[in-house]
């Protein structure tokens, strides 16, 4: 199975309720399941993605969320860079982290998925706000790994 047709099908079960889906073709087999904690909630027309389960400093992905919507409506220039597939984060040499200046295009770290790396890239010039991940945990499709203050 091509890599982009994975990335389809992430999205095709992300976007339903479909909770567990597993395709078998010969000997290979692929299994997408979603977070039990995940949910979703409707805001202006529009669906947000809204996690219960605890993270880093005691801070909730929920809390996390809402300061980072909270964020956005006072500094537009911060941009996310989101996970682009379901796998494990991992850091580049030299780590990029708070205070990191990074260039549109620039890798910035890499996701590992069935030994396969992914190189995960910057959308935009600026500086490193924050890490919302550590080295080494998983990550879901579309989740935030990096915020960068978009040079202006």
């Amino acid at each position: 199975m091509e890599m982009s047709e994975m990335e389809l099908l992430i999205d095709l079960v992300k976007r339903s309720k479909v909770r567990e889906l597993t395709i078998r073709n010969g000997d290979s087999r692929v299994n997408f399941k979603k977070s039990p904690f995940e949910t979703t909630v409707e805001v202006g027309g529009e669906l947000v993605p809204y996690q219960t389960h605890a993270v880093g400093n005691g801070h909730t992905a929920a809390n996390t969320a809402f300061a980072g919507a909270m964020m956005d409506e006072q500094d537009e220039d911060i941009e996310a860079v989101t996970a682009p597939l379901v796998g494990i984060f991992h850091h580049i040499k030299p780590l990029i982290g708070p205070g990191a200046e990074v260039n549109a295009g620039q890798v910035v770290a890499v996701i590992e998925a069935m030994n396969l790396i992914t190189e995960v890239t910057s959308p935009v010039s600026g500086t490193v706000v924050e890490t919302t991940i550590k080295d080494g945990m998983p990550t879901e499709y579309g989740q935030t790994l990096f915020l960068v203050r978009a040079e202006r």
